[in-house]
């Protein structure tokens, strides 16, 4: 399963930065059923896949996902309008008729910092913010998104440097 970070902004501060317009079928590709793993695929098929969306979920899980850099201000939980025209291309996403029935976890990832409790904090804050922006704004039912921080990723590089100050995977839970 190969999952591709969609750039869709850039660092806070730049004075001509833009967001980049995400073509929801990039996503859609990315988080449709088919793109499951292996092992995700071996134990739906024998009903053996118990995830709680509300929970971390460890990498041996291969479900769908696309990464998407998701801009806010410095080290706070307030979407910059580039961040906010990020999710427009999440919500179109999501509520593509190919994606009905489907639940997702957004989980938040921020950038490298010296404070691995605080990251956890503000990564879940930012992915609650998210969530919170794609249901109010663009209808996505709270029911099919659901916020998890993860803090800092564990893999190096893990959230692309000079993209923006948060990544959110949009990880496909495979509901039907």
């Amino acid at each position: 399963m190969a999952c591709a970070t969609i750039i869709a902004t850039f660092v806070f501060g730049s004075p001509t930065a833009r967001a980049q317009a995400i073509d929801p079928n990039d996503i859609i590709r990315q988080i449709v059923p088919s793109q499951a793993g292996e092992t995700v695929v071996k134990l739906k098929s024998t009903n053996a896949l118990i995830v709680p969306p509300d929970q971390m979920i460890p990498a041996i899980f291969d479900f769908p996902k696309a990464i998407v850099a998701v801009s806010f201000y410095d080290e706070s939980h307030l979407l910059t309008t580039d961040g906010m025209l990020t999710l427009r291309g999440i919500a179109e996403a999501l509520t593509d008729p190919r994606m009905q029935g489907q639940v997702f976890q957004l989980g938040g990832f921020v950038v490298s910092t010296n404070d691995p409790v605080g990251a956890v904090r503000l990564s879940a804050r930012r992915a609650q913010v998210a969530a919170n922006h794609l249901t109010t704004f663009y209808g996505v039912a709270a029911a099919r998104v659901t916020p998890v921080g993860y803090g800092v990723p564990s893999t190096p590089n893990a959230v692309t440097a000079g993209v923006g100050n948060t990544q959110i995977q949009l990880i496909n839970l495979l509901a039907n």
